[in-house]
């Protein structure tokens, strides 16, 4: 938990910085919380299972958020993004490598 506060705070002082050198960079419209909380959500979800391809993982985040697709594609690339996407090996996720 630690370390992820680390990081959660490095990231966000680079976002910072990046703001200030370039202001047209785009915040996420989700906040590390909340994507976390989906991802769980869709862990628990009766429907998972390790091989989810980016398809059904976007059906699953229209089933629990209510939202479009255009905000459920914003959301798995936000997911993508805080290293929670759909390209992990098995191993990573039995060696516990993911960060849910």
């Amino acid at each position: 938990m630690l370390l992820e506060k680390m990081i959660f705070e490095i990231d966000a002082k680079i976002a910072e910085m990046s703001l200030k050198i370039d202001p047209r960079i785009i915040k996420p419209e989700n906040t590390e919380e909340q994507i976390k909380s989906i991802v769980r959500k869709i862990v628990s979800s009766q429907h998972f299972t390790t091989n989810l391809d980016e398809d059904e993982i976007i059906f699953e985040i229209i089933s629990i958020t209510k939202c479009n697709l255009s905000k459920a594609k914003t959301i798995l690339r936000e997911m993508t993004d805080l290293g929670l996407g759909v390209d992990r090996d098995y191993d990573d996720v039995v060696n516990n490598r993911m960060a849910f």
